[in-house]
């Protein structure tokens, strides 16, 4: 083979070697940004995720203060906590704000899946979770058997009564809501930030309620749902008692005055450069704090 020939091949691969070294030195380049970028943007969700739980602790802080100057009140007023490169909104209402999946009536479920999913048998729905409630409870107070006398005590000591068992729920989380018939995990989802299994109550908060909770009330329709909560933030801090007539029908399944033990916390926290979290908690207040 001639040496021009010779050198020609030579050339020609280290021409195809240098191309390959470029492309492997390329997309090693590309690799190393995309990873950075994804691992500043991970850095920043987490520093979301922690100044929105921060966000809940300073509610907890806020809600078992003694001075009552400085306790928060349970109104669902957004209250902007000051926070270092970031925007922290914190609100506290009670949690029957939402509906209750395991104590609210059939109407009132009702009424919610039909604005929500309004693509589905809001009826048939409403039913699915009657049914998958019927199946998780207790006996009701008639077919209850007598509660167990009292154990006999010690001589000179009391005896000690027998507590009746509390009713089990059916539903013990909201999420356990995808394995009744007819709910999709898009539609649990979507459902999701207006149901509750904390409340203990079959009624709605009409003080602090959503705009969609109001609009799922028997009789009531979106609009005067809609100019009650107008209505209700006007008066917001004045006092005045809470006008319930402009619900209609509503008030069967509202309560003026919240009877609720537990209490719903929720912290929106936003970074400057633009990540964000949302930290929601239950708080139930007992005896001891």
């Amino acid at each position: 083979m001639p040496r021009s020939t010779e050198r020609g091949l030579a050339l020609i691969l280290v021409l195809w070697s240098l191309v390959l070294l470029t492309t492997i030195g390329l997309s090693f380049g590309y690799a190393v940004r995309v990873e950075t970028a994804g691992g500043l943007a991970l850095s920043d969700q987490v520093r979301a995720e922690a100044v929105a739980a921060a966000g809940v602790r300073r509610a907890i802080a806020a809600l078992l203060v003694k001075d009552a100057k400085l306790r928060w009140a349970t109104d669902g007023a957004v209250r902007e906590v000051p926070w270092q490169d970031a925007v922290l909104r914190v609100s506290v209402r009670p949690e029957n704000a939402k509906i209750d999946l395991n104590l609210a009536p059939r109407e009132l479920l009702m009424g919610l899946f039909a604005n929500l999913l309004p693509e589905s048998d809001a009826e048939a729905l409403a039913e699915a979770v009657v049914l998958q409630r019927q199946g998780g409870e207790e006996p009701s107070e008639q077919e209850a058997p007598a509660a167990a006398p009292p154990r006999a005590g010690r001589a000179g000591r009391a005896a000690e009564p027998v507590e009746p068992k509390r009713p089990k729920q059916a539903f013990v989380t909201v999420g356990e809501l995808v394995r009744v018939p007819g709910f999709a995990p898009a539609a649990v989802q979507r459902l999701r930030p207006y149901l509750s299994v904390h409340s203990g109550s079959a009624k709605v908060d009409a003080a602090t309620a959503d705009l969609e909770v109001l609009a799922a009330i028997p009789g009531v329709s979106r609009d005067s749902a809609q100019r009650f909560v107008q209505e209700r933030t006007a008066r917001l801090g004045t006092g005045e008692r809470l006008d319930l007539s402009s619900l209609g029908a509503g008030p069967d399944h509202v309560e003026a005055r919240s009877t609720a033990k537990a209490t719903n916390i929720r912290a929106v926290a936003h970074l400057r450069g633009g990540a964000g979290a949302t930290v929601e908690a239950v708080l139930q207040l007992g005896r001891g704090g």
